[in-house]
């Protein structure tokens, strides 16, 4: 049990999600956080879950479990990355399938992605139909363990069969270094920290039903850096100033950092300037080209 090693008395919610808040305010990744401790707390209630009553350990571990994820959901790195698209989490049966399953969904909506949630405790022709039917980009799902992986295989066989399917990506948190074998997956992650890189090259500015997004990340105590990337035109222009605007009462210094821009048409850089001389930039907005 080395979640209890580490955490002392954190089975109790307040002190579990004190732990989170810790390793959060020490720098730690979500990812990392639920990898290393909200997880290895909770593993040992996953077998006794089955099959108890509500008042056994299945109803300590649902409320350690939305104690922690309540803590780490905001800490999830934000952006317009998935802004007007879909994505689907597959989650297997189980305690930590839903918690796994949970994670994952937390860090899409972070990032501006529509998700929906779809257990795999159904027919496999059924999930592949109803995935079908909302015709996501994006499908991902947890792949930590022998029980998960066996929960996903018929679907994720199926899913590579479809018309137009989508990006199967798994993610083992921690305990599966190699891609299984038994999965048809397009990648494997250790962790959802490689997520971002990885979808933005898969699905971003030529692939993806957007053509344009933003990372946002903080710069020092006080500052924030947005970085559009893709095309620039009038409408993404207008997107970019209200991403700038809602943020620039909340930070000294915002820089706009626009040299991951594929394009700038004439109506975006009009935009820009348009933008400037309505309300100057200087002194709190610094942008880089």
């Amino acid at each position: 049990m080395a979640g209890d090693a580490q955490l002392g008395e954190a089975r109790e919610p307040v002190a579990l999600r004190h732990a989170v808040a810790a390793a959060i305010a020490r720098g730690a990744s979500p990812e990392r956080v639920y990898a290393t401790v909200v997880r290895p707390t909770l593993a040992p209630f996953a077998d006794a879950a089955a099959g108890a009553d509500d008042d056994g350990p299945p109803a300590l571990a649902r409320s350690l479990a939305h104690a922690a994820l309540a803590e780490l959901a905001p800490a999830h790195p934000t952006s317009d990355d998935g802004l007007g698209r879909a994505a689907i989490v597959l989650v297997p049966p189980g305690l930590l399938g839903e918690l796994d399953g949970q994670v994952l969904a937390d860090a899409l909506q972070a990032s501006g992605w529509d998700v929906d949630v779809v257990g795999l405790d159904g027919e496999p022709q059924d999930v592949v139909a109803r995935i079908e039917a909302s015709g996501p980009e994006l499908a991902m799902l947890p792949a930590s363990d022998a029980a998960q992986i066996r929960a996903a295989e018929r679907v994720c066989s199926m899913l590579r069969r479809l018309a137009q399917p989508p990006l199967v990506v798994g993610v083992a948190f921690g305990s599966i270094a190699a891609a299984p074998p038994a999965l048809s997956l397009d990648h494997h992650l250790d962790g959802t920290d490689a997520l971002a890189p990885l979808l933005h090259r898969r699905l971003g500015t030529s692939a993806g039903a957007v053509a344009w997004g933003v990372r946002m990340g903080r710069d020092g105590a006080d500052g924030l850096v947005v970085a559009p990337v893709g095309l620039l035109d009038a409408t993404t222009a207008a997107r970019l100033r209200e991403v700038v605007e809602t943020r620039r009462d909340l930070y000294a210094n915002i820089t706009i950092d626009l040299r991951g821009l594929t394009r700038a048409d004439d109506a975006g850089l009009a935009a820009l300037a348009a933008w400037d001389a309505e309300r100057p930039w200087a002194p709190g907005v610094t942008v880089l080209r």
